[in-house]
């Protein structure tokens, strides 16, 4: 280090350039480490030192800046020697002594560095650039092909620069000579000029004749990079995109040589213009191995914006080269963003490795400088959704820290308001949320139906109410969404103008109609009639819900429902809607056996608990048993959230306590994916309950998982647990410790419920160690069972007339 400081203390001002190009190339020593670039990039800006070099001196100063990796230009202000150096050469006085090779270094810095060059430095150099390549003496076609590619990448960085080099009298000289410079170009510098023409957006129809008529004389030599290039340039332009076709055979013959970049250019242009094929799919498949992050993210992105199918095999392979690298990984927060979508969007989650998935975002996003913004937001939404706890908990920690809410679209802020319930986030962005979507509602901006049904869905009474007050007239014509939208409101205000509108709304589409009427297209969709039922239980004031209920279920399965193919998850809605009508008949009976008979392992967990409850609720039959059960154990293997997955264990179990099964059927499966459980909750203490109750037991690895859970639940009632002693059972069934917290001194304990609870856990666990302090903690965690004492479902069905 010293020796090169004392090497950079020696030269000569004009000296400088060329030492660090030496240098930042490894040429005349090893690299130098970054801390002698903060001594170069200070010795050059020197003003003795900078003042004294010629114009091309600069212009080597920027080749210099572009070798530098991003965190020592950082930490050495490269950018502002670059910035420097664009002041001083682009003068009137200095810019005539540059030649192509001098301007093109600007521009290459310019897009590389990400500096964007002012207009009128930019002019002078457009201009300069006409001059030299008018003069015939000057022009040089390799020099100048290398020119225009550097417009196109400008443009690539700085978009709002586009118009003006497009509109050049350079850009304008070199399409109208371009038929007499396309002869003297090779194939390489081909796909450079048409790559800057793409950026630039200036590919016409007889620029197009012209390319495609050298594309077909020299196909058989169009090979790697020049073949990617050109296929990519082509894709968006219809007059090209005759080219992909004709090149597919190029593709083919190059596969194994093609680079991770290559395939990833080849790949994006076929999906921009439409052409893609299962070929294609294979060669990705292949490819997969060879590409970095960018490149991965850039066809995963294509892929699910223009809704290609993805075979297994492509997942398979996705899935293994993810699982493989996802450590070696350099993600940036947008790579991140379409990693964790296609990860969702392909039905992935179960299949990567979710904790280092999960370690990789996380530190993503701590290294992420960028402000807060719409970006954070679908992170979030996708994190949440493919289980990744801690990166949406690092992310949302973000937001709350500086997120503006004001450049946010009004979905985006809807989609941050879901992400953050369903992460169960107590932060403060859920109260500034809340108040940007008040203020919005209260200024009658516009949401989409489906945005209002999810704000509804999480949202406050206050938030309901502006729902309410300024969003119902737009709703429109009766739709699954709108019925939808009504349904949440009613569950959080009882606002006669709700009231009205659903009444409204339903009275146009129930009965549904046979004959000719305005509202006919609402009567006959299936969607619509299901969607207006789930309304009914709110208006049972309202309306006659239950001759309504009973007349459009008659209607929908009338000839042996026949008549309409209805698919199972509307099928289980309308059960869903008898029980809470509480009301059975043939029709419901009907739809029940339809679904009963039709349901397999592959309905989704939230459908299949709902189809549980209703069928039980209302005493209609299941069978066969085993086939129910069966059926059961694959959906709760498939459950991702343990929520829906204890609610399960709990309805198969209650059905066994009601004897609707056999509890001998019901136990090996439950206490299966109990042990599956991450931690055992209230609802999951309950079916433990229950199952010791009906004569199961437990394996001895849950043990530890219940004693948990009873102490946890203990805290959380602030349940003093007392000392082990003698008169342990006593003191717990005095009336002082057997509910929340301590109960008055008037209320009775339950002896014989306690007492039942003690006799059940002794069957879990006689006889070991630790069973006194179970007992000791066991009646806060059952307090209560009473609940769940169920009685015969019959009792509870009031039976409509068939």
């Amino acid at each position: 280090m010293q020796r090169l400081l004392a090497a950079l203390r020696a030269s000569k001002p004009a000296h400088l350039p060329r030492l660090g190009l030496r240098l930042v190339n490894g040429l005349a020593e090893p690299r130098p480490p970054a801390q002698f670039w903060q001594h170069y990039v200070r010795t050059v800006l020197d003003p003795g030192t900078f003042d004294r070099l010629s114009p091309h001196s600069k212009c080597l100063l920027t080749c210099v800046a572009c070798k530098l990796t991003h965190d020592e230009a950082m930490n050495a202000s490269a950018h502002s020697m670059v910035e420097r150096v664009f002041r001083d050469v682009t003068t009137p006085k200095a810019l005539p002594l540059l030649n192509i090779e001098l301007l093109t270094m600007i521009m290459v810095a310019s897009h590389t560095l990400r500096i964007p060059l002012g207009r009128q430095e930019l002019q002078r150099i457009l201009q300069r650039s006409q001059e030299l390549m008018e003069r015939e003496s000057y022009f040089n076609v390799e020099l100048s092909v290398s020119f225009i590619h550097s417009l196109g990448a400008v443009v690539r960085v700085h978009p709002m620069l586009r118009e003006q080099i497009a509109s050049s009298e350079l850009v304008r000289n070199v399409v109208t000579k371009l038929p007499d410079l396309i002869p003297r170009v090779n194939l390489r510098e081909l796909s450079l000029v048409l790559y800057a023409f793409d950026k630039l957006r200036i590919i016409k129809d007889k620029v197009a004749t012209t390319v495609m008529s050298r594309l077909n004389a020299d196909r058989d030599n169009i090979r790697g990079q020049t073949l990617s290039t050109i296929l990519y340039a082509c894709a968006v332009h219809p007059s090209l995109q005759p080219a992909l076709r004709l090149l597919t055979q190029n593709v083919t013959d190059e596969a194994d040589t093609l680079t991770g970049r290559m395939v990833c250019n080849i790949c994006c242009a076929y999906l921009k213009a439409g052409l893609w094929k299962q070929k294609l799919a294979e060669l990705l498949e292949n490819a997969l191995p060879k590409m970095n992050a960018q490149e991965l993210c850039n066809v995963a992105n294509l892929m699910m914006h223009k809704s290609v199918d993805v075979t297994e095999s492509f997942k398979s392979a996705y899935v293994t080269h993810f699982n493989n690298s996802v450590v070696k990984l350099r993600l940036s927060l947008l790579d991140a963003l379409t990693l964790t979508q296609s990860i969702s969007h392909w039905g992935l989650t179960d299949r990567v490795d979710r904790p280092v998935l999960d370690e990789v975002l996380t530190k993503t996003i701590e290294a992420d400088i960028t402000e807060a913004g719409a970006k954070h937001v679908y992170l979030l939404h996708y994190c949440v959704i493919i289980g990744c706890a801690s990166a949406a908990s690092a992310v949302a920690s973000r937001i709350d820290q500086n997120l503006d809410y004001e450049p946010l679209s009004n979905k985006e802020i809807v989609v941050l308001f879901n992400a953050l319930h369903n992460l169960g986030s107590k932060l403060a962005a859920i109260s500034k949320v809340e108040g940007a979507l008040k203020g919005r509602l209260a200024q009658r901006k516009r949401f989409s139906q489906v945005d209002l049904q999810t704000m509804a869905h999480w949202g406050n009474y206050e938030i309901c109410n502006l729902i309410v007050e300024h969003h119902l007239e737009e709703l429109g014509q009766p739709s699954r969404t709108s019925f939808r939208l009504l349904g949440a409101l009613l569950k959080v205000t009882k606002s006669e103008k709700a009231k009205t509108v659903a009444r409204q709304a339903i009275e146009l589409v129930l009965p549904p109609r046979d004959t000719d009427s305005p509202f006919n297209e609402h009567g006959r969709n299936v969607d619509i009639i299901v969607a207006a039922c789930e309304l009914l239980p709110h208006l049972q004031v309202e309306l006659s819900v239950l001759v309504l209920f009973d007349k459009t279920l008659s209607y929908l399965t009338a000839d042996g429902g026949t008549k309409w193919d209805i698919d199972m998850r509307s099928l289980i809605t309308l059960l869903s809607v008898a029980r809470k009508l509480n009301t059975r008949s043939d029709a419901v009976s009907s739809i029940a056996y339809a679904v009963t008979r039709r349901v397999d392992g592959t309905i989704d967990p939230s459908g299949f608990l709902e189809y549980l409850n209703a069928v039980y609720h209302l005493d209609l039959p299941m069978t066969p048993e085993n086939r129910i059960l069966d059926i059961a154990g694959k959906v709760m293997t498939a459950a991702r959230d343990d929520r829906i997955k204890e609610s399960i264990v709990l309805a198969l179990l209650s059905m066994a306590f009601g004897a609707v099964f056999e509890p001998a059927s019901v136990h090996s499966l439950v206490t299966q994916h109990l042990a599956t459980l991450r931690e055992v909750s209230t609802m999951g203490l309950k079916s433990i309950y229950i199952t010791l109750a009906t004569g199961g037991t437990l394996s001895g690895a849950m043990y530890p998982a219940v004693l948990r859970a009873v102490s946890k639940l203990a805290s959380e009632r602030n349940f003093p647990c007392p000392s082990i002693g003698s008169n342990l059972l006593s003191k717990n069934l005095d009336g002082k410790f057997y509910g929340r917290s301590q109960t008055p001194a008037t209320d009775v304990a339950d002896p014989k419920l306690h007492s039942s609870v003690y006799a059940t856990l002794r069957k879990m666990q006689k006889d070991r160690e630790g069973f006194k302090t179970l007992l000791a903690e066991v009646p806060v965690a059952f307090d209560y069972v009473a609940d769940i004492l169920l009685i015969p479902s019959s009792t509870k069905v009031s039976h409509v007339g068939k």
